[in-house]
């Protein structure tokens, strides 16, 4: 049974909840969510469904998802929330109200100022720099140069975690077409940044230049060079720059591509002892091997089996199908191509 509750109400006392789904990404924890609703009087949508109000949706006791409402249309019968970790882009990166490259500053005064989100542990160190961002801006960076990826999970907790490297659920033979991509694999990075500033204001007056190489990519599938600008990020150290290119080069930027997702039942995608996994609590961020994974020809993929890390989920309540889509997956539709490429590209 799943249930979602706003400012711990369940909606469902209020009227009828359908179409409700709700994704993940890695990194990001709780991504979006959605649903429509019937027989909802005025009153109760405008005292209740409101911009920036609790959303949590629950898979029986257990919780799925966390966020904030969104905005509501279609004479308040559809509804869409987006979860905390987006929420990060509506603060400043400060500290008693100046900004920081700080991490662990930004993030607690973050909370004081509404963000509601808990942590308890201890931040990756934030990159200095002499220009004013967002938080999500500088816990981008900071976890990069960690090598970890950041979010905010069901519970309302942030975290910085690394990849997973062992796998905890398994796709059955035959069900996953992997088909591989080379649009962004990258073995050898080189950034320059800015190394020293002078006068008032200070400007830049001196840049220096870092490197960075996946030596077993490279003896695996060839060399393929990138250049990294972190000029925009101001004055930085030549340690603090080497981080952030070795850390893009760890979290996934020396490997192959996908070309698309999985779409798996419920009896397809399975616990690593071979339980059918419940797509409503599959969440992204883990690994899950692939038995007899397909390639776009038809053929079985050398070895038989293949390991990935789940970049996104997407599930609809009631629905006993859960799309998995991989890290490192390049756009192939219209859609995807638009999301990450801006207008004027596409049509110039």
């Amino acid at each position: 049974m799943t249930s979602v509750y706003i400012n711990g109400q369940n909606l469902a006392a209020l009227g009828y909840v359908g179409g409700l789904r709700w994704s993940h990404q890695w990194p990001g924890g709780c991504w979006d969510a959605g649903w429509t609703m019937g027989g909802l009087s005025r009153t109760a949508s405008s005292r209740l469904l409101r911009r920036g109000a609790e959303v949590r949706i629950y898979e029986g006791t257990w919780p799925v998802w966390r966020g904030v409402l969104d905005e509501s249309g279609d004479g308040q019968g559809s509804f869409s929330a987006r979860g905390y970790y987006r929420e990060a882009e509506r603060f400043l990166a400060l500290s008693a109200g100046a900004p920081t490259a700080v991490t662990a500053d930004a993030i607690t005064e973050a909370i004081a100022d509404g963000w509601d989100v808990t942590y308890a542990g201890t931040p990756p160190t934030g990159i200095a720099t002499d220009q004013p961002q967002y938080l999500h801006q500088l816990l981008d960076t900071a976890s990069t140069a960690a090598s970890v990826r950041w979010g905010v999970n069901a519970m309302g907790e942030l975290y910085f975690a690394a990849d997973p490297t062992t796998p905890t659920l398994l796709v059955t033979p035959g069900q996953a077409l992997m088909g591989r991509a080379d649009d962004s694999y990258v073995t050898n990075l080189y950034a320059d940044y800015v190394s020293a500033v002078s006068g008032t204001p200070p400007v830049a007056s001196a840049w220096g230049w870092v490197n960075a190489e996946d030596a077993a990519a490279v003896a695996e599938f060839g060399r393929s060079a990138s250049y990294v600008d972190l000029k925009p990020r101001g004055l930085m150290t030549a340690t603090e720059a080497q981080n952030i290119i070795d850390g893009m080069l760890a979290k996934g930027r020396s490997r192959i591509g996908f070309t698309s997702p999985m779409t798996l039942g419920w009896h397809q995608l399975l616990t690593m002892g071979g339980v059918p996994a419940n797509p409503a609590t599959v969440t992204a961020g883990v690994m899950v091997r692939v038995y007899g994974a397909i390639n776009p020809d038809g053929t079985v993929v050398a070895g038989g089996t293949q390991d990935v890390v789940i970049g996104a989920t997407s599930h609809e309540a009631g629905s006993r199908t859960i799309t998995l889509s991989p890290v490192g997956l390049e756009p192939r539709t219209l859609s995807s191509i638009l999301a990450v490429t801006p207008v004027e590209q596409v049509v110039s």
